[in-house]
Formats: structure tokens, C-alpha cells, sequence
């Protein structure tokens, strides 16, 4: 700016910085330090140059948690191009650094190799904090011929519950999460690693892990676990049907899958034919009846035989 004067007049000057820079000084006709600089107009024109130096501000690198070295504190201008530093980084056990943030409680980075790598200045002193990610242990579920339910869980380094099925380790693992099979009851899963000093990992039923041996904290990186399957209790007959006259019929029943192999006998209409606890089927009068045998173990498994009883030569009357 400027304007006209006459000689003898006061004339006030102000100067104003720049956002992101401070005023240094007049030079020129004549120089002072002070933004607002007042002076007597001579007899002849007066040239002033109002002077600004860039302000500086320094990033600073936080570990966040973390040990080991940091990137050194830089000075920057304002407005120039920040390259951050990824060398070195910190570390943190169980987890693993994934780049840095400008908040201490953020949960992803702002700056990562691969991504942004960069920013302009501003008009502040920033701090860049570590971000932390769970250095997660992949454990691969194999089905064992089961379907549905997820393909991998996951546990954070250096524990040994709960198990997660996500690599973040954000979402619990949950009975919805276990796979199914026609006919088979799911035990879980379960699974080792180690050479020497073997450590056993299980995931139940309902996903809840649990682990024990020695070592437990070991680095590893990945394990398998293999679904474990009951068989159901199944109970056969020695025979499903069966048309008799005899007055006695023997029926055997077989139970497999079952720490108990002993069951129950009964029949749907005592009046045509009654049944011992060992199998042993009496006639009472003509006709069909089921005879079943109930599993002792598990009560909701039976089989059953329909028999059908008919007259003997011995009890048919003969009419002359």
C-alpha cells in the first residue's frame, strides 16, 4: 500500500503477517522492528518494505506404548512438503507397528507405508504416534467334513484366550461360527504345535479357546486345528419286520457310539404281545404290533420292529 503526504505530516505504518508467518521489520528509507512504526514525512518520497519470516514447527514422533528408537524430531516451515519417517520404528510385544497418527488413541494410521507417506505444514508443532495392531496368531479350522461356520480363527500373540474370527481380533468366535455335519455332534476343535514342548489348543463348542503346555507365549505363526465329531448312539434291531405264529420271538438290539449298549424294551399293545427286558417277545393274541427298543444313554434314540402275529396249525379249529 502506500499514499500521499505532505512534508512535516505523521505518517503510521502497520503491517500485518501472512498466516504462517511473523513480521521480522521495516527496511528501506528508514527500518524499525515494530509492526506499527510511525515517522515525520520528509520532503521526499519514502519507500518501506515490510519484512516476514516463515514460521517453524517441529514434528516429533511418539512410540505410543512402544520401545526401541524413534525417527528424530524435525523443524519445518510452515507450508513445506513433511515426508514422515518409517525408519526406525518401535516396537511392542504381541504387536505389530502399523504406521503412524496424529491422535495417541487411534486405531489405523494415518501415514503407512504404502499409503500416505506425506503432509504439508501447518501452523502447529504435530506429534505423530505409533499405531498398534495385535500381532494375531491364524489358526486354520479344518472341518473334517463339516461345513458352514468360518474357515480361520484367530488369537493375539502371547495369550491363550479368547479366539477371534477376525485378524484384528475385534469379533469374538461364537458357537455360530462352528461348522455342522448330518448325524455328527461337534466336540470342538483341537490341535498342537511344537517339537519338543508341545502346546494343545482347543476352541469348543460354543468358541471358547483354551490352550496349555509349556511355552504357551511361543511367537507362532499359524496351526491348524481339526474338528472333533461324536458319532450318534444308533440302535438296530435284528430284524424291522417280521410276520409270526410262533408263540415266543427272540429280537436283538445293537448299540454302537454309546459308553452304555444296554436299552429299554416296550410294546405298543401289551394285548397282542408283551416283551422281557432282554428282547424276548410273547404272543397274547393275533395281530400287529412294534416293538421298541429305547436306547438307555440317549432316550430320543430307538428302533423299532413291527410284528405280526398269526394262528398256528396248533390253534386253527378244524370244522368236519
Amino acid at each position: 500500500g502506500g499514499g500521499t503526504f505532505y512534508a512535516g505530516d505523521t505518517v503510521t505504518v502497520r503491517a500485518t503477517a501472512l498466516t504462517g508467518y511473523t513480521f521480522s521489520n521495516w527496511s528501506g528509507t528508514y527500518s524499525s522492528n515494530s509492526a506499527v512504526y510511525s515517522f515525520t514525512m520528509p520532503a521526499s518520497n519514502v519507500s518501506l518494505t515490510a519484512n516476514a519470516r516463515v514460521n517453524t514447527y517441529t514434528v516429533t514422533y511418539n512410540a505410543n506404548g512402544g520401545s526401541g528408537d524413534v525417527p528424530s524430531s524435525k523443524t519445518v516451515g510452515y507450508g513445506e512438503k513433511v515426508q514422515v519417517n518409517f525408519g526406525p520404528t518401535p516396537t511392542k510385544m504381541a504387536y505389530i507397528f502399523a504406521g503412524w497418527a496424529t491422535t495417541s488413541n487411534a486405531t489405523e494410521p494415518t501415514y503407512k507405508v504404502g499409503g500416505t507417506t506425506t503432509f504439508t505444514m501447518g501452523t502447529s508443532n504435530v506429534t505423530l504416534y505409533a499405531v498398534w495392531k495385535y500381532d494375531s496368531i491364524k489358526l486354520t479350522l479344518d472341518k473334517n467334513g463339516g461345513t458352514g461356520g468360518v474357515d480361520y480363527a484367530y488369537v493375539k500373540q502371547g495369550t491363550t484366550t479368547p479366539a477371534y474370527k477376525d485378524s484384528e481380533c475385534t469379533q469374538l468366535l461364537s458357537a455360530a461360527d462352528m461348522p455342522k455335519r448330518t448325524g455328527y455332534e461337534f466336540l470342538g476343535y483341537r490341535g498342537s504345535y511344537g517339537f519338543m514342548e508341545k502346546v494343545t489348543i482347543e476352541i469348543s463348542p460354543n468358541g471358547v479357546m483354551s490352550a496349555w503346555g509349556l511355552n504357551i507365549h511361543l511367537g507362532i505363526q499359524s496351526c491348524t486345528l481339526k474338528a472333533q465329531w461324536k458319532e450318534p448312539v444308533r440302535v438296530t434291531l435284528s430284524t424291522a419286520t417280521s410276520s409270526t405264529t410262533a408263540s415266543t420271538l427272540q429280537l436283538t438290539a445293537t448299540v454302537t457310539n454309546a459308553s452304555d449298549t444296554k436299552v429299554t424294551w416296550s410294546s405298543s399293545n401289551t394285548s397282542v404281545a408283551t416283551v422281557s427286558d432282554k428282547g424276548k417277545v410273547t404272543r397274547k393274541a393275533e395281530g400287529t404290533v412294534t416293538i421298541t427298543a429305547t436306547s438307555q444313554e440317549d432316550s430320543s434314540v430307538k428302533a423299532s420292529a413291527t410284528i405280526t402275529i398269526t394262528a398256528g396249525e396248533a390253534c386253527r379249529k378244524t370244522t368236519l
